[in-house]
């Protein structure tokens, strides 16, 4: 449900948004001992969440606004289900075993920022963000009775913060040419951001990390280009360049089991890369066209590194 209010120069918009979700299975009763025998079914699981934003129009060509929010995203199903039959191999940790009853993953935003137009084709916009996110999957390692056999299974556990700031300036589409340039600014921390680093930790015996670190996902510096030029004879060009800093990763020592440094204490080299889309359309008769194109990736054979050697 949203609704919009324009008051003079304050335009309000707000909302709330429900979601709901039924796993409709189950789950163990006793995880130290799971077993089917002993079992109960998962309640539905469902997020109430607000939604607001305001602008304020400061003068003729610029405007204030601030946003907040509240988003859900369900749980990937190969996490709520996996191994439903509770299957646990002998050993140590050699199983893994899905929980229905995990909770949605939750994010609060926080969002405000100024635009402000320099013209009637040309705007620059900048904004600060903040976002603080709950129930990230992580895992629990469970020890069967007898001692010698464990498994892990996926819990919410795990917490992220993203903050940041995004500078855009963006051309509209007149004449033969259009585009936007926008510099992203980010710093993406948490407890822990794979899911099955307590496994790995309590297999090496080593203690589970008690500071937040970088994210996997955390890219401080990120510049992207998009340009759109109308050529003669109804050519129309696109051009998408990109340049991001490099993922983080965690250096380990030569046997490749233990770390020797922080976890995600390293940072990948930058991704650079470019993308061209070239389209021509001829005019069949009256009410039929056709258009010719060809796409041309990674443009100047950039070669970006997928892993490194850690």
């Amino acid at each position: 449900f949203q609704d919009k209010f324009e008051l003079n120069s304050l335009v309000i918009n707000g909302g709330v948004r429900w979601d709901y979700f039924d796993p409709d299975h189950y789950v163990a009763n006793d995880w130290t001992n799971p077993s089917l025998d002993n079992i109960r079914d998962v309640k539905p699981k469902y997020q109430i969440s607000p939604r607001f934003a305001i602008a304020f129009a400061t003068s003729a060509e610029g405007k204030l606004f601030f946003s907040y929010g509240h988003f859900s995203q369900r749980v990937p199903f190969n996490k709520l289900y996996h191994n439903p039959e509770f299957d646990i191999l002998p050993g140590l940790i050699k199983s893994d075993v899905g929980n229905a009853d995990l909770l949605p993953e939750k994010t609060i935003m926080y969002e405000i920022g100024y635009e402000h137009a320099v013209n009637n084709e040309v705007v620059v916009k900048s904004k600060l963000f903040f976002k603080d996110i709950r129930n990230l999957l992580g895992q629990r390692v469970y020890v069967l009775p007898g001692g010698s056999d464990s498994y892990a299974l996926y819990v919410n556990r795990d917490f992220g913060q993203v903050k940041g700031v995004n500078i855009s300036i963006e051309k509209r589409f007149t004449g033969f040419f259009g585009g936007s340039i926008e510099y992203d600014y980010q710093v993406a921390k948490g407890n822990e951001s794979d899911p099955t680093q307590t496994r790995r930790d309590y297999r090496l015996n080593i203690e589970n990390e008690k500071k937040v670190v970088p994210l996997a996902w955390d890219q401080p510096h990120a510049l992207r280009i998009n340009a759109n030029f109308r050529l003669p004879y109804k050519i129309f060009i696109s051009v998408f360049s990109q340049l991001e800093s490099g993922y983080p990763y965690t250096p380990k020592s030569e046997n490749e089991v233990s770390s020797v440094a922080g976890e995600n204490s390293g940072r990948k080299i930058p991704v650079r890369n470019t993308d061209v889309n070239i389209q021509k359309r001829f005019k069949l008769r009256s009410n039929a066209s056709m258009a010719v194109y060809a796409k041309v990736y990674n443009l100047f054979d950039a070669k970006n590194e997928n892993y490194v050697w850690d």
